[in-house]
């Protein structure tokens, strides 16, 4: 069953506009980076344009600018039924939270990674135009998108996705997850300015949860040479970053489930069953019986004819 709800979430998501939206926006943003002199991101003084040091730190920009992804799409998963007015009905089906939220959870993780490939196919195809510098370019390796990918870019949309998920399934409404936007940003900002010191290089780098920090404390000291050759290690300060987050969201996730409703309102009255409100009784409407329709009818349609044409209009 968890399966089956994944692959129709899937199915759902890639028809809704903000996907494509998001493909675009960042397919355009990288490509402009490697091949338009007005856009420069990950490139530093004697390094390639597609070198790995200038694709990783394209692509931990892009994580961070694409925490936009997840916050239109993962919420929704969670808050659509209520507002469609489907919980009532879906909430009676013979399917657990655990397997919708999880199910709902896994495709909706899958469009966002889709989505920020925009991001890496931008930048590859621009380092082919052929009005760019041979000189400024190096061999493309594919194996240091993929390495960037899976250690750095899609991990920081799954932290950022665990929370904006959590933080609706958990409230239920669409107002708390941009609070929870709001305050994270603000929480990275002050955090960021006040460790910035050399002596905390540990903590820094430990904190940042996209990983930016640690990567950066990683190849402080390469070379030209080392950052044309060589991809980020997955050792050291930027591991223990990696598993930090990802354990920490996915708990998030865990919480998130266990703490989800199953009914279509949320609880009142400390737990209590809240009074039943009185319905009204019906109200007799006096019968109106139509008349001849003439030239008031005439009049009638001409006018909203009138009006059906300017809306078109």
């Amino acid at each position: 069953m968890l399966m089956r709800i994944a692959r129709f979430e899937l199915a759902y998501q890639l028809r809704q506009p903000p996907f494509w939206v998001c493909f675009a926006v960042f397919f355009l943003i990288s490509f402009l980076s490697i091949a338009s002199d007005n856009v420069q991101i990950g490139a530093q003084g004697g390094t390639h344009a597609n070198a790995p040091y200038a694709v990783t730190l394209t692509l931990l920009f892009m994580s961070l600018i694409g925490m936009f992804i997840p916050m239109a799409i993962m919420p929704g998963t969670v808050l659509r039924d209520a507002d469609t007015g489907m919980a009532g009905i879906l909430y009676s089906l013979p399917v657990t939270k655990t397997q919708l939220l999880l199910g709902r959870f896994i495709a909706a993780y899958a469009v966002v990674a889709i989505a920020f490939l925009g991001a890496p196919l931008g930048h590859l195809t621009g380092s082919f135009m052929w009005w760019l510098d041979p000189e400024e370019l190096g061999p493309t390796r594919l194996d240091v998108y993929l390495q960037v990918l899976t250690v750095f870019a899609l991990p920081n949309l799954l932290i950022l996705g665990c929370l904006f998920f959590a933080v609706a399934a958990i409230t239920r409404t669409q107002w708390a997850v941009y609070v929870a936007l709001i305050a994270f940003l603000i929480l990275y900002v002050t955090a960021g300015q006040l460790i910035d010191d050399p002596g905390n290089s540990t903590l820094e780098g430990m904190v940042d949860p996209f990983g930016i920090q640690a990567a950066l404390q990683g190849t402080r000291y390469w070379t030209v040479f080392e950052r044309n050759s060589q991809a980020v290690p997955l050792e050291g300060i930027v591991l223990y970053n990696r598993v930090a987050w990802l354990g920490g969201a996915l708990a998030l996730v865990a919480v998130a489930v266990v703490r989800f409703r199953f009914e279509t309102q949320p609880r009142r009255g400390g737990g209590k069953a809240a009074a039943a409100e009185p319905v009204p009784a019906p109200v007799a409407r006096p019968r109106i019986t139509p008349a001849p329709a003439g030239s008031a009818g005439l009049a009638q349609l001409w006018r909203q004819s009138v009006e059906e044409a300017l809306g078109v209009l």
